[in-house]
C-alpha cells in the first residue's frame, strides 16, 4: 500500500499568509482550482485551513464582508494533520472518521502538501482495480489449467 506521501510528488501546497483577506484567499483558491488552502503565520509554519465549506457557513451565510474580513478569523483552526509515512489507506479511514475532506501533511513541523478525501479514494480505486485485474487473470489461468490437466475426465462417467 502507498503511503500519502508518494500521492504528494508533482503537486504544489497553496498557502495564505493569516492577514490575508477572504477575497484574496477566495481568488487565490479560483485561480488554483482548489477547494482548501493552508494559512500560514510569517514563518510560513500552517496554523489553520480555508475551505469551500468556511466560506459558505462563516463568510457568505453570515454576511462577512469577503474585501475586508482577515482569513484568520474565519479559518478552521483546529486541524488534523498527518505524517507522509502514513498509508493511503489508514488516512482515507481517518478523514472519513473524522469527517473532514481535506488532510495537510506535515514533516518535521513542515507543511509539505495538502491531500483531498478524492484524492485518497482516487488512489484506493486504483489499488482495487488492479486487485481485480490480478484475480481475474488468476481465474483464467487456473480455468485453462483444469482444462489442460484431464480434458476427458467428466466424458468418461
Amino acid at each position: 500500500m502507498k503511503m500519502i506521501g508518494e500521492l504528494l510528488v508533482g503537486r504544489k501546497v497553496v498557502t495564505v499568509l493569516r492577514n490575508a483577506t477572504v477575497q484574496e484567499a477566495v481568488q487565490l483558491m479560483g485561480e488554483s482550482k482548489i477547494g482548501a488552502l493552508m494559512i500560514v503565520d510569517d514563518q510560513e509554519a500552517p496554523i489553520g485551513i480555508f475551505t469551500e465549506r468556511d466560506l459558505m457557513m462563516r463568510v457568505i451565510l453570515a454576511g462577512v464582508d469577503p474585501k475586508t474580513a482577515r482569513i484568520a478569523d474565519y479559518m478552521t483552526s483546529e486541524v488534523f494533520y498527518a505524517s507522509p509515512e502514513r498509508t493511503v489507506s489508514d488516512s482515507a479511514h481517518e478523514v472519513q472518521t473524522r469527517h473532514i475532506r481535506h488532510l495537510p501533511i506535515i514533516r518535521d513541523g513542515k507543511l509539505i502538501g495538502l491531500l483531498s478525501l478524492r484524492d485518497l479514494l482516487r488512489e484506493l480505486l486504483q489499488v482495487k482495480r488492479a486487485e481485480v485485474k490480478a484475480l481475474t487473470a488468476y481465474i483464467h489461468s487456473a480455468e485453462g489449467a483444469l482444462v489442460e490437466a484431464d480434458p476427458g475426465e467428466d466424458r468418461a462417467s
